[in-house]
């Protein structure tokens, strides 16, 4: 099917099938901290044209946050990178404003370094979805996969005028080490133990 679509045209010549099996179970619905219901789950291939338009709709500021240079292009190949994950050590999130919506307002994304069980991640929300708790949103659904599948952390590298970023890194639980390098944070974020882990849930407030 897919060879016919190419000979077709209804899909990139250089189009693939997905080298990973699709996570379904780590699909959900959340709400923000305002009410606003969202859904999060799986990037999938037929996400590259919402994202790479998510990607147009950024702010130069946006931009130079998720990918430290003011990018003005989204070339195919960049998207195509971005929604075909290989294995369990890739791992994207998209949020949409709604079950069904095409319409892509939030992604994370991590990749796994084998040599030290960390993931580098990295966050890009729109413009006009900035300051809704969507960041923190991603940051804990990536947290609870990662923990699952036993990675020990994060690494992360975050402009120091992106404060919102950083928030959401210093209240995520996580025990948080940040080196600031010519205006540029180099974060590593390890996960608390599960004694720390399971003594900060019973001192929160039921």
């Amino acid at each position: 099917l897919l060879n016919e679509a190419k000979a077709r045209r209804y899909v990139f010549l250089d189009q693939r099938v997905s080298r990973a099996e699709y996570p379904w179970e780590e699909a959900c619905d959340e709400s923000l901290p305002a009410g606003e219901r969202v859904h999060v789950r799986p990037v999938r291939l037929t996400d590259e044209d919402a994202l790479q338009d998510m990607f147009y709709r950024l702010s130069d500021s946006g931009t130079y946050k998720r990918f430290l240079a003011f990018k003005k292009s989204h070339p195919h190949d960049e998207m195509r990178e971005l929604v075909d994950l290989e294995d369990e050590r890739n791992v994207a999130l998209v949020l949409t404003a709604g079950v069904d919506s095409m319409d892509l307002v939030g992604m994370a994304r991590y990749d796994v370094d084998p040599a030290t069980s960390l993931a580098d991640i990295a966050f890009a929300v729109r413009d006009d979805w900035q300051g809704r708790g969507v960041g923190g949103l991603l940051m804990r659904r990536m947290t609870e996969i990662a923990r699952a599948r036993g990675i020990e952390g994060f690494t992360a590298t975050v402009p120091a005028a992106n404060k919102r970023m950083m928030m959401v890194f210093h209240r995520s639980g996580l025990h948080v080490h940040a080196d600031l390098i010519d205006g540029t944070y180099h974060l590593i974020a390890k996960f608390p133990d599960a004694d720390e882990a399971a003594s900060s849930d019973s001192t929160k407030p039921r």
